[in-house]
């Protein structure tokens, strides 16, 4: 069984992929309105692309962290977290002409990172990750 923390984990991480493709969308959507010519077109093309590899880099991270407690999946998430921090800040204090949904969104979810972070770090999950995710209840049937 896991533990609560690494429950919370997964709530929380499957919020951040819902704000994150809700601020994609939103994202999207305006860049559409500008009507800026075949350049934008191409920007936002690229821009599904790195929404789809980060879809599924956020969905790989969720699998190996929450159900193969992988030490090192957790790492490379607390790193991209972390380094994902400056390019936040650097958006909200710009000065630019984005919506403030496309400046703040970002922000709330380097929040939402940091909870992730913590809540990989507690006692239990801390053990969790120690065992590799195998609890004793696991073996009681194999034996028995």
């Amino acid at each position: 069984m896991r533990p609560e923390s690494i429950r919370w984990f997964e709530r929380v991480y499957v919020g951040r992929i819902i704000v994150s493709l809700a601020l994609g969308i939103y994202g999207w959507r305006w860049l559409h309105s500008l009507h800026a010519g075949p350049a934008l077109h191409t920007f936002i093309s690229l821009r599904i692309l790195a929404t789809a590899t980060g879809l599924l880099l956020n969905l790989l991270l969720l699998y190996f962290i929450g159900r193969r407690a992988s030490a090192v999946a957790k790492w490379i998430f607390v790193v991209l977290a972390v380094l994902m921090v400056v390019p936040v800040i650097q958006t909200v204090i710009a000065p630019n002409f984005l919506p403030a949904a496309l400046k703040m969104g970002p922000l709330f979810g380097v929040g939402l990172d940091f909870t992730m972070i913590m809540l990989l770090f507690q006692p239990d999950s801390r053990d969790w990750f120690a065992r590799r995710g195998v609890v004793e209840e696991d073996y009681v049937d194999t034996f028995s």
